[in-house]
């Protein structure tokens, strides 16, 4: 049966060489012409990859004079702590008793210490001189200060060099993220927007293009070039991992897509901000199966990556031994301090493989209903033994637990999910090693626990959110365990056994700045992820500009918050074209917000320099001091500019809750 032109798929009928509808050209005449459309298309593609390395070269050069080494010099340093004596792999455990004060602490997550391990060795052979010294002092060999802002033509090849690998990888996320903001806009604009024109070329393009321009706007974006190649630091790194996420999600491989959110929280931890987001978007519109299979996708990602550390272990005396040294500061420690061979948790091993065994044969045996509720009995009992250890007893309900819904759904799950549950085996196995057998706490502590506590202020440098106007605008003090109101306690509950409750609404509740602002974040972080779900639900048209909201929410309100983290909204806004113009530009707003604030963190090293170099680039727009002008004007911003975003945000977050016209119409 012959497809009518201009249906949901966009397919031109091919009803023989030389006929075509009425009113249409032939189609061969279309072909051509199509081949001309995608033959341009290729080439902008090109152009625009050609042209955004050399724009990301440009910024790294330019931005030489205010380049933020303390950073470098601290990645270096993990890097090559990571190819010495003491390994990759322990670090985290020596570095797990860190403090906030401590000068030399690690905050990097486990995939981002690998990438600087890998960094550390390209290092090694291009930069021998680096190996002659301690980590610490690496960075001052191969960049010596008093050459590292001179703005030579060998200087800027030095540090080009010595940086390359990490730009290149940063260069191939940017990649990654452009071509899913490419995929995610024009996927949800053909879903959500469906042609009325009788253009064939329209109908045939419907969603490309804007996807190109998102994909454009992404690559190209200012505050993604100031701060990754202009600082240069990793905090790009999340957007594409999100968007990826997305797009994957949208297609509805939950499970694809829980395993990309994981690989972006090991890269970089504020990646887990958004997991509520991406539950609540499956809960609402597909219901408990990719619900279970997107949380299946996370914990398997995350056990897989930290599996290291979750199946091998260092000799608890050795450790202690380690210890006693460790009251000493942590620059005179000695170099094999942790030099520990690990040991290999034989019994957690044996574990997870023979359970995830056991799920795989029961799939086989389901014919009669005795087999199924044998094979079910067999893997409790078989995945509930590690609780009945002594030291473990104190745990049993979660045993308990963990093992009913194992065997339960052996018997209840279709032999297709099985597979779901032999990831969850797997992933959920390994997280457990480090409550029941041996496996590691110390990444967390390090990578996820440690920024929590480490800079108890309100803002974290000069972050133009919420908590920064309360402070510099109001007054409030810095310190976030600072009271800002208490709660009553509530008559209704004064009598009874409530009153023997030394908690709230029973007694009276101080509640600090900090959680104050924590809290308001997570409700509106909950309420985002809600009205992504049901935009997604009806396929309402705003579904891609609710996408920016959580981390617009993520920037406005938590505390200890850095500036660079309006990015994380400003790059995601690039999809807003798939909305409409008006969104775009409130996107770039942000960017441009964004790119303030990180340029208000960067100053240092030789800014006079700076200014000079952008003078004899563009003479006919800055004068030699343009770089204290500027300056003073990025200064006067903060915190100020935070209103702006607010009210960027309030716009975000009422097109995230209120539905479309064209959504209720249908």
């Amino acid at each position: 049966m012959e497809k009518k032109f201009g249906d949901a798929s966009g397919a031109v009928p091919l009803t023989s060489a030389h006929s075509s509808p009425a009113g249409f050209p032939s189609i061969r005449k279309r072909r051509f012409l199509l081949s001309v459309v995608w033959i341009l298309i290729g080439l902008w593609v090109a152009l625009c990859i050609v042209q955004g390395a050399r724009v990301r070269r440009w910024t790294y050069n330019t931005f030489d004079a205010l380049r933020f080494h303390s950073d470098l010099q601290r990645r270096c340093m993990w890097g090559l702590e990571c190819v010495g004596p003491e390994g990759f792999l322990n670090q985290y455990e020596k570095m797990a008793i860190e403090e906030p004060d401590w000068r030399t602490f690690l905050d990097y997550s486990p995939l981002r210490l690998l990438v600087v391990r890998e960094w550390a060795i390209y290092l090694q052979r291009h930069f021998p001189e680096i190996t002659s010294v301690p980590p610490e002092e690496a960075y001052d060999i191969a960049m010596p200060p008093e050459d590292r802002n001179s703005g030579s033509p060998e200087q800027l090849k030095r540090s080009l060099e010595f940086q390359f690998p990490l730009l290149c990888f940063g260069a191939l996320l940017d990649l990654i993220g452009a071509i899913s903001a490419f995929f995610l806009t024009r996927l949800w604009v053909r879903r959500t927007k469906p042609l009325t024109t009788s253009s064939w070329l329209l109908q045939h393009l419907h969603g490309t293009w804007q996807g190109l321009i998102a994909a454009t706007l992404f690559w190209f974006n200012p505050n993604t070039l100031l701060n990754a190649y202009g600082w240069p630091t990793w905090d790009t790194w999340i957007v594409p991992m999100f968007l990826l996420a997305a797009l994957l999600s949208s297609l509805d491989y939950w499970f694809c897509s829980g395993l990309v959110l994981a690989t972006g929280m090991m890269l970089k931890g504020q990646q887990l901000a958004v997991v509520p987001v991406f539950i609540l978007w499956a809960l609402i519109s597909g219901g408990l199966g990719p619900t279970s299979r997107w949380i299946i996708g996370l914990v398997l990602g995350v056990g897989l990556i930290v599996s290291p550390w979750m199946i091998t272990y260092l000799p608890p005396e050795k450790v202690q031994a380690a210890r006693l040294e460790q009251v000493l500061p942590p620059g005179d420690w000695s170099p094999t301090l942790f030099a520990i061979n690990r040991m290999p948790d034989w019994p957690a091993m044996t574990w997870i493989y023979f359970t995830a065994l056991a799920v795989a044969a029961a799939r086989y045996f389901r014919h009669k209903k005795w087999h199924i509720a044998a094979g079910a009995a067999a893997i409790f009992i078989l995945a509930y033994w590690p609780w009945l250890l002594r030291r473990n007893r104190e745990w049993w309900a979660i045993g308990v637990l963990c093992a009913a819904a194992l065997s339960a759904s052996t018997a209840l799950v279709p032999r297709r999910g099985q597979r779901y549950s032999i990831a969850a085996i797997f992933g959920g196995g390994l997280l457990l090693c480090m409550l029941i057998f041996h496996g590691s706490t110390a990444w967390w502590l390090c990578a996820f626990h440690f920024p929590s506590i480490q800079a108890p202020f309100l803002i974290y440098g000069p972050a133009s959110n919420i908590p920064g106007i309360f402070e510099l605008r109001f007054g409030w003090p810095p310190e976030i365990d600072t009271v800002a109101f208490t709660l009553p306690a509530l008559i209704a509950f004064s009598h009874g056994w409530v009153t023997h409750l030394a908690i709230w609404p029973a007694a009276p509740l101080d509640v600090t700045s900090g959680t104050l602002f924590d809290s308001i974040f997570f409700v509106l972080l909950i309420l985002s992820g809600i009205g992504i779900g049901l935009h997604a639900r009806r396929h309402d048209p705003r579904f891609l500009v609710a996408l920016v909201t959580p981390w617009l929410m993520f920037f406005l309100f938590p505390v200890r918050l850095h500036e660079r983290y309006l990015l994380f909204a400003a790059a995601t806004a690039s999809i807003c074209i798939g909305h409409g113009l008006g969104m775009t530009l409130l996107g770039f707003v942000l960017t441009v917000a964004s790119s303030v604030m990180t340029l208000d963190q960067m100053w240092g090293n030789d800014l006079p320099r700076w200014g000079r170099d952008l003078a004899h680039q563009f003479p006919s727009i800055f004068s030699p001091d343009a770089g204290l002008t500027i300056q003073s004007y990025v200064q006067n911003t903060h915190p100020d500019i935070g209103w702006g975003v607010l009210v960027a945000a309030m716009v975000f977050f009422y097109l995230t809750m209120m539905p479309s016209p064209k959504a209720l119409r249908r």
